[in-house]
């Protein structure tokens, strides 16, 4: 090979390959594409929606200053106002009307923001009160409940107290109890009737069932709250927390 022919495989060769500009091809298609972005860019600016373009228009109006052949700033120059002074007679007055701050989220109106922030404080005075009084509601009705519960509950204890009295006494060889109703109502045909005792017709259940309570209690050391029959009063004041349903 003479010297005056290039060697095509040595690198001083291939380092010029290296350094040759992109091709017309690769240009023409990046130029194509930049194109196609801008005239999109375009298309996306000419079709906003409407209310993207009203909120531009507005934004821009407000930041736009007013100009001399406008009658508001007309008016003020006959006052003696000047453009760039400050607004009132101190030179620390404040040079720039105070900006209108527009809603950016929604179709709220001018003022609509403070609205609805005294209606939000103005619902939760009125939830704290309806908690408060739904608290108390709560409590009356449990308590009305707690005395219906126990007013349907005092007729099974006072028949479970009725046939207890009648086995203490039957134990004790007592063949009639101190009251009729002491024990639990015999049913009779029409033909044999059992006169009750003007008493019985007399007391409430309630006040039937004290009384059996403490004769129980008494006369024979038994607690219907621990369901125990004590040996005697010694035993039932060492084991017994008390006569009360509240003491067990």
């Amino acid at each position: 090979m003479s010297s005056d022919e290039e060697d095509y495989m040595s690198d001083a060769f291939l380092a010029k390959l290296e350094d040759v500009k992109p091709s017309l091809v690769t240009n023409n298609s990046t130029k194509r594409r930049n194109e196609i972005e801008l005239r999109q860019q375009k298309e996306k600016q000419k079709y906003k929606p409407m209310h993207v373009v009203q909120k531009e228009k507005l934004k821009e109006g407000l930041n736009k200053a007013l100009t001399s052949d406008n009658k508001g700033f007309a008016l003020l120059s006959k006052m003696g106002y000047k453009e760039g002074t400050s607004l009132g007679k101190t030179q620390q007055a404040i040079k720039e009307p105070i900006k209108i701050k527009v809603p950016t989220e929604g179709r709220l109106g001018l003022g609509t923001e403070t609205l609805i922030k005294e209606s939000r404080e103005r619902q939760l005075t009125s939830l704290k009160r309806k908690i408060n009084e739904s608290n108390l509601s709560t409590e009356e009705y449990r308590k009305q409940m707690r005395e219906m519960s126990d007013k349907k509950q005092v007729p099974f204890d006072l028949h479970k107290l009725q046939r207890t009295c009648r086995l203490l006494d039957m134990d004790s060889r007592v063949n009639a109890p101190i009251h009729s109703w002491f024990w639990p109502e015999i049913k009779t045909t029409e033909e044999d009737p059992i006169e009750e005792e003007s008493e019985s017709t007399e007391l409430s259940d309630v006040e039937k069932l004290e009384m059996l309570r403490k004769f129980l209690r008494n006369s024979y050391f038994y607690c219907e709250y621990c369901s125990e029959h004590y040996k005697d009063a010694s035993d039932m004041k060492s084991n017994c927390p008390g006569p009360n349903k509240d003491d067990h």
